[in-house]
């Protein structure tokens, strides 16, 4: 029997084109759009061609989640109050995942791996973050499950979430290249025109990835409370309630 290897995120980065045209002012959305086409590539070959034996990660009902990667993804950059940089670092930690693990990505795994990947990175990263019950609500899932899917993340890695500064680089790198790909698409004499963002900002010393500016985040409080808990198995209208700041869903898990 042949043997299946899953190509990883940062190869798709590289060679990863648009599928329509993008104007300067779309740049602001190219992450989503480079990170949704990329996993959406991944995930396609995962379930054509692999067999995943990761249960922990896996659904509790085994049910398919109904919101789509594309959506998921935008409801996690929209309620994390984290920098960029950790959705960069949770592609590394992806890609750790399916070469170091064996780990395969597929349809029914990519949701709660990726919102385990930013709560982590985002603990890495950040100098301030937001505990797992903030985001087992962002990610749509249960405290408990939230709390079980780090650590299963960790045991894989041999609870080893360190990533290096040249790595991370060569994944903000890519990024950038690609973002620019994709807006040179509409216009091809605006190649090597567009100002690729510096790489990672670290503090003085690079001793270590955190950065030297933490994002704003609100007092606790109401951040914390949710009467009503959304669900990535569901495909919910998300909204935030006006002078409350509560994530809240129209479905109930």
């Amino acid at each position: 029997m042949e043997s299946y290897r899953q190509s990883t995120l940062l190869e798709n980065i590289k060679s990863s084109i648009p599928s329509r045209e993008f104007s300067e002012k779309e740049k602001d959305s190219l992450l989503l759009e480079i990170l949704n086409q990329c996993i959406v590539n991944l995930v396609k070959i995962g379930d054509k061609n692999g067999r995943d034996t990761h249960e922990q990660f896996m659904p509790p009902n085994k049910k398919l989640p109904t919101i789509s990667i594309k959506d998921y993804l935008a409801r996690l950059m929209k309620y994390s109050p984290c920098s960029k940089e950790c959705f960069v670092a949770s592609l590394l930690y992806m890609d750790r995942l399916t070469v170091e693990c064996g780990l395969i990505l597929n349809s029914y795994n990519i949701h709660r791996i990726l919102i385990t990947t930013v709560l982590i990175s985002t603990k890495y990263m950040d100098d301030i973050f937001y505990n797992n019950e903030f985001y087992s609500q962002v990610g749509g899932i249960s405290l408990k499950e939230m709390n079980n899917l780090e650590l299963e993340f960790l045991k894989l890695l041999k609870f080893s979430a360190f990533c290096s500064v040249p790595i991370l680089n060569d994944y903000q790198r890519e990024i950038e290249a690609c973002k620019d790909r994709y807006l040179s698409y509409l216009n091809p004499s605006s190649v090597g025109k567009l100002l690729i963002i510096s790489p990672l900002e670290y503090s003085p010393s690079n001793l270590s990835p955190r950065r030297t500016h933490s994002p704003q985040v609100p007092n606790s409080g109401p951040y914390y409370q949710s009467s009503r808990r959304g669900s990535c198995d569901y495909d919910p209208n998300f909204r935030v309630v006006p002078n409350n700041n509560t994530i809240n869903s129209n479905c109930a898990a």
